[in-house]
């Protein structure tokens, strides 16, 4: 390695310090991948002046590691160093500039400063739309993105028109359908999919599912993912057969395909206990759930928002069969681990907190769950706009 020919360091061993971070983290190796990261930053602050180019890039490398490692307070801090630098020195970097933009706005979402983030992803269009015209994938990338946002927040109307500007963007892009419109396709799907226009929200995803079997036959696992978000969609009007065999469908690609367990699998095990949950077979769905949290926890970074969710939802489960005192262990550590990942005001907490309070009504420990309940409105008076549960 260069190091030990240049013991103190020049630009020529930190663009390879670099090259080997960057080759780690597509390997997903997060820890190596920020050790490299951090000596070739360390070099380049060294020999270049505090607002060089090299360096904002370094510190977006950086970022990415922590937010991959869910380090997204520390993250952040790297991002916005860098887009000082580069808003500052280099408006003509309108991509780089764009991305970490694009970064921010993510964090901040994960964060619950929904607002903020909104507010990131715009400045990252005006930008491109400023320096970068051309770069219309990008720009409808941070449309969809604030669409997703917006979701978040049961602004669905909303949401559609941004998803919408998205999608016409994409096509002006590539006219003939690729993966960001099969994505928006999708998107758009969901969005409709919580506003229960079930038809419409089937027939976008749909739409999805016949771009790419046309354009990705040789990418099976994509196809796989968009039949289980049909499987969704066909289980929430209550055809429940239906939905167990597009879930089965996906599961055998998935399980044909990856060789190891992957997050497409988590999901359509979800979607299999789902149905399972609703027809009753509760057994089998606590059996499935089991399965999908199992892989979760090995896949996912520690106290992930989705393994709370998991969590919370086994335990909803367990309520059903009278099995309370699992039901309140698996909600109580969803509470917990979504402190973790979220504010204490934020909505999906206040949801959790309300779970728990339904446990100890039904354990006839009606004062802890007033308190639980009482808890879970103070929160959605704050994050709700009309102060409701939904």
């Amino acid at each position: 390695m260069q190091e030990k020919y240049y013991p103190s360091g020049d630009i020529n061993t930190a663009q390879t310090l670099a090259a080997i971070g960057s080759i780690l983290d597509c390997q997903k190796k997060y820890d190596e991948a920020l050790d490299f990261y951090q000596k070739a930053l360390t070099i380049q602050e060294r020999y270049h002046p505090s607002d060089h180019f090299d360096i904002a890039k370094s510190l977006i490398d950086v970022g990415n590691v922590l937010s991959s490692q869910s380090k997204h307070d520390e993250a952040l801090e790297f991002f916005k160093r860098a887009t000082t630098i580069l808003e500052k020195d280099y408006p003509s970097k309108s991509d780089d500039i764009a991305f970490s933009l694009r970064k921010i706005g993510f964090i901040l979402n994960i964060q619950g400063k929904f607002d903020q983030a909104i507010q990131s992803y715009k400045s990252a269009i005006q930008i491109q739309e400023e320096y970068s015209p051309s770069s219309l994938d990008q720009i409808a990338i941070s449309l969809c993105s604030i669409g997703a946002i917006l979701d978040s927040q049961n602004k669905y109307d909303e949401a559609l028109d941004f998803y919408q500007q998205s999608l016409t963007m994409l096509k002006q892009y590539q006219p003939s359908g690729n993966a960001e419109i099969a994505s928006t396709f999708s998107q758009i799907g969901s969005t409709l999919r919580l506003m229960r226009k079930h038809d419409e929200a089937l027939d976008f995803y749909k739409r999805a599912l016949s771009i790419e079997e046309k354009c990705y036959s040789h990418s099976p696992n994509r196809i796989a993912q968009r039949l289980t978000l049909i499987g969704d969609i066909v289980g929430a009007v209550k055809n429940y057969d239906e939905a167990l065999d597009y879930y089965h469908q996906a599961l055998v690609i998935q399980e044909k395909h990856y060789r190891t367990d992957h997050i497409d699998i988590v999901m359509s095990l979800k979607g299999i206990g789902n149905v399972h949950n609703y027809k009753g077979r509760f057994d089998r769905a606590i059996e499935y759930k089991k399965k999908s949290l199992r892989m979760q926890e090995q896949l996912l970074p520690r106290n992930h928002p989705d393994i709370a969710w998991s969590l919370f939802d086994l335990g909803a489960t367990y309520d059903h069969i009278r099995e309370y005192s699992f039901a309140l262990d698996y909600k109580l550590k969803a509470l917990m681990m979504r402190r973790k990942c979220f504010p204490r005001n934020h909505q999906q907490v206040g949801h959790i907190l309300h779970g728990i309070g339904v446990t100890f009504e039904n354990l006839n420990q009606l004062n802890l769950a007033l308190d639980y309940f009482e808890r879970a409105l103070t929160i959605y008076d704050k994050s709700l706009p009309n102060g409701y549960p939904g």
